[in-house]
């Protein structure tokens, strides 16, 4: 940054604009590069559309359904578990959810944060995928059921 600039940033920070019209720089001054606008420009623009995709990407992730009781042939939901830190158990349950969909097995998936001794009881079957962190000390979702 050169000098009028820096005395630019500093006179409309801290006296008002009249300061830095009045020590003669202007804001043609600091920004006479057509390309330097550009590039910040499309700077801020992937920044906001990765901003974008990342949110999206979360929202999809998590509408997916949680519940189908029984299929046509009478067979018992499949009930996935999940307790992750980093996400790995999270992903590995929520593939496992989409491929016991895929097969038209009835299937709910719910975290250990959301699962409650009503729900585990009624399982026929259950899938219960957990992740360890640090020394095998269990993640935080699963902390409850692990002290229970």
């Amino acid at each position: 940054m050169g000098m009028r600039a820096a005395l630019f940033v500093l006179a409309t920070m801290g006296t008002g604009v009249a300061s830095a019209a009045a020590a003669g720089v202007t804001a043609d001054t600091l920004t006479t590069d057509l390309k330097r606008l550009i590039a910040t420009a499309t700077m801020v623009v992937a920044y906001l559309i990765f901003c974008a995709v990342i949110a999206i990407r979360h929202a999809v992730r998590h509408r997916m359904p949680t519940a189908a009781p029984e299929n046509d042939r009478g067979a018992p939901a499949v009930l996935v578990a999940y307790a992750s830190q980093t996400g790995t158990a999270e992903e590995l349950a929520r593939s496992t959810f989409r491929a016991l969909e895929a097969a038209h097995v009835p299937s709910r998936i719910v975290s250990f944060a959301h699962l409650d001794a009503v729900t585990l009881t009624r399982a026929q079957i259950a899938l219960l995928i957990v992740s360890t962190t640090g020394e095998g000390d269990p993640p935080d979702a699963a902390a409850r059921f692990a002290a229970a």
